[in-house]
């Protein structure tokens, strides 16, 4: 049995938007995959290349909306404004022995929104 965990996709999830609640507003998110940048490198009388961490990709986080929000637009509609979302979903997936019966999600994902 592996404790590997992947989730991406939630729904009935409690949003925050710079700490006010916008509870039943949001009907799914998708979580954003992490992915590591790796560089390419050739010292000076090394007979091949090596690999090296140098950061991480892009990560793009999506909502989706159940109707539209006056107060959800204002905070997207100024693209240099960082918002600070807070996630927070119940347990999801029941079932014997999955192990996933007991836990929560909680994230905190900051960035700039933006239209789909």
């Amino acid at each position: 049995m592996s404790n590997k965990i992947a989730i991406n996709h939630l729904t009935n999830v409690n949003l925050y938007m710079d700490g006010k609640s916008l509870l039943g507003r949001a009907e799914e998110l998708e979580l954003p995959t992490v992915k590591h940048k790796m560089t390419e490198h050739k010292a000076l009388g090394m007979v091949g290349t090596a690999e090296f961490f140098s950061g991480v990709e892009k990560m793009e986080c999506k909502i989706k909306w159940a109707s539209f929000y006056s107060e959800v637009l204002r905070e997207a509609a100024n693209p240099f404004k960082t918002v600070r979302n807070l996630h927070r979903a119940g347990p999801h997936g029941r079932g014997a022995g999955d192990g996933l019966a007991d836990r929560r999600l909680q994230g905190l994902p900051a960035g700039v929104l933006q239209a789909a």
